[in-house]
């Protein structure tokens, strides 16, 4: 049998930041903060801005951020983080680069 010799060739592309959010419209309450470098910010309707715990959601934000930063040895790439909770998103959640889009009614909004 004859034996086929394989060239292996690694490319390196560079990051890219040319990355388009998810586009949501309407009159929505938004918070912000900063952690390790990212901004952070928690949006949602403005109607329900009274019921927003953005503390825990950036709490638990942070944490999931430092967690995976020590388990995988990489960075974020991105210097925000949005999240969105949306009314009717029939999707339940969409997780675009840099902006995740929730349904509202399962924030802690709604508790």
């Amino acid at each position: 049998m004859a034996r086929v010799a394989r060239r292996l060739s690694a490319h390196h592309h560079s990051a890219t930041v040319d990355l388009r959010d998810a586009l949501v419209a309407g009159p929505y309450h938004k918070v912000a903060d900063r952690h390790d470098g990212i901004d952070l910010g928690v949006l949602l309707p403005a109607s329900l801005a009274q019921y927003l715990d953005a503390d825990e959601i950036f709490a638990v934000t942070k944490q999931g951020f430092d967690w995976f930063h020590q388990a995988f040895g990489y960075r974020y790439a991105f210097d925000k983080f949005d999240q969105l909770f949306v009314p009717e998103f029939n999707a339940g959640a969409m997780e675009n680069a840099a902006c995740v889009t929730i349904q509202e009614d399962t924030s802690s909004a709604r508790r």
